[in-house]
């Protein structure tokens, strides 16, 4: 089943998949354009962020090289292989790191410098 880019009345874009090439009588309820068929909810996902206005993007099989060649979509691509228990477990380290990084961040601004007699290195506490 292929993947589509459609854009929403409200102007907003999804990516959808689809049996079938979406037209009017389809999937016009839904959407009033659509852009596609991509081979991988990653290449339109690809092509939506990065491939819209790129002239080097002229087909979807383009989409396909460009998003398997970007290392912003490495992880992605690992994703989509992922469990919901195996995604869910990452989500979590996500947010675990996210903390040890704010409280790094707010532990490095609120540091003193003390200045030590020569000889001796600058130290933060």
């Amino acid at each position: 089943m292929a993947f589509y880019l459609g854009k929403r009345p409200q102007g907003d874009w999804l990516v959808f998949q689809s049996k079938v090439r979406p037209r009017r009588e389809t999937h016009g309820h839904f959407f009033v354009s659509a852009i596609g068929p991509f081979k991988s909810k990653i290449a339109a996902s690809w092509y939506h962020r990065y491939g819209r206005n790129n002239p080097q993007v002229k087909t979807p099989v383009d989409a396909e090289r460009f998003s398997r060649e970007d290392p912003l979509m490495e992880l992605a691509i690992i994703e989509k292989g992922m469990t919901a228990e195996e995604l869910a477990d990452v989500r979590v380290f996500e947010a675990y790191e996210r903390g040890v990084d704010e409280l790094v961040e707010k532990r490095e601004k609120s540091s003193v410098q003390i200045e030590l007699s020569e000889g001796l290195e600058v130290s933060n506490l």
